[in-house]
């Protein structure tokens, strides 16, 4: 098993790594956090159960943003930038996920 730690947009991981990022063993654990986060799970060449880590990552994130956005919902986003290493489509992803999760559309 490799474990990739930089972030490369396109990157997947497999269930196996994806567990280690969420402290989950089972297979089933697993798919049903990805499931209640919304984080799809692809068949990419042949290859069942694997997930991209920016989606992953962005799910991760939502709980953060969400924090910042009812603390300051002005400037929500400019604080939770750092969390997302500055990179602007991680910031367009929580921005869609919140608006969705809140009724906001």
């Amino acid at each position: 098993m490799i474990f990739n730690t930089e972030n490369i947009i396109g990157e997947t991981l497999n269930l196996e790594e994806v567990g280690l990022k969420l402290h989950l063993t089972s297979s089933k654990s697993i798919k049903r956090w990805l499931d209640e986060n919304n984080v799809r799970i692809y068949l990419i060449g042949g290859r069942k159960n694997m997930i991209y880590r920016f989606d992953l990552e962005v799910a991760l994130l939502e709980p953060k943003a969400l924090d910042l956005y009812f603390s300051n919902p002005k400037t929500w986003e400019f604080e939770v930038l750092p969390y997302c290493n500055y990179n602007q489509n991680y910031l367009h992803l929580l921005k869609k996920r919140i608006q969705k999760r809140l009724g906001l559309n």
